[in-house]
């Protein structure tokens, strides 16, 4: 499959990791990626893998054990940002309760990965040979352990058509939709259909 920009939309790699679902409602259930190679291609448009990564990894054997678990992970994420969207301004107790779904995966991340600085920051950076075929998952939950801890978190919202998950970076009123281009311009003909019929 070839990945264009709109494939990009979120404003953070990890939630566009999330965004690899087509449906253009909330249902969840056309999934962009459908094996080993395509997961590949998508994680080497998005820069979680360089592409002598996504090389390296689809010789590996254990890559459809890693396909797998990357989708359960996928899925796993989207449950706890969706829900984090969902309901900003609540009081909040529901978030740890979320975060202990991250558990067992940032576990197993911060096990495959070292310390080091980036641009003068801290930060978690997985190993490629301790974390084999699991390297893009592993940095994809350092990536969205770090977003549910930090300040761009106030910032994430879902799309009001479908399940797309995006920080919303604009000023005023801000985004509703993942893409003006789809969900956008299918809610305003929807108005009009409301509209006229009324």
């Amino acid at each position: 499959m070839t990945w264009n920009p709109d494939d990009l939309i979120a404003e953070h790699r990890g939630l566009d990791f999330l965004n690899t679902v087509g449906d253009i409602d909330k249902s969840r259930s056309h999934s962009k990626i459908s094996d080993w190679p395509g997961a590949l291609s998508w994680l080497c448009a998005s820069g979680v893998l360089s592409p002598a990564e996504a090389e390296t990894l689809g010789r590996d054997k254990a890559g459809e054990t890693a396909f797998g678990a990357l989708i359960d992970f996928r899925e796993r994420a989207y449950d706890v940002f969706s829900t984090v969207a969902r309901t900003r301004g609540a009081d909040g107790t529901e978030l740890p309760i979320l975060a202990h779904d991250f558990e067992a995966d940032l576990r197993d991340a911060i096990a495959c990965a070292r310390p080091g600085t980036v641009g003068g920051v801290y930060a978690w950076h997985v190993d490629p040979e301790r974390a084999g075929a699991d390297l893009a998952r592993y940095r994809l939950v350092l990536m969205l352990w770090d977003l549910l801890r930090g300040p761009d978190l106030a910032r994430l919202k879902e799309c009001g058509r479908c399940t797309w998950l995006f920080l919303d970076k604009a000023r005023g009123v801000g985004r509703r939709w993942c893409r003006m281009s789809a969900c956008g311009n299918r809610a305003k003909a929807e108005r009009f259909r409301k509209s006229r019929s009324g």
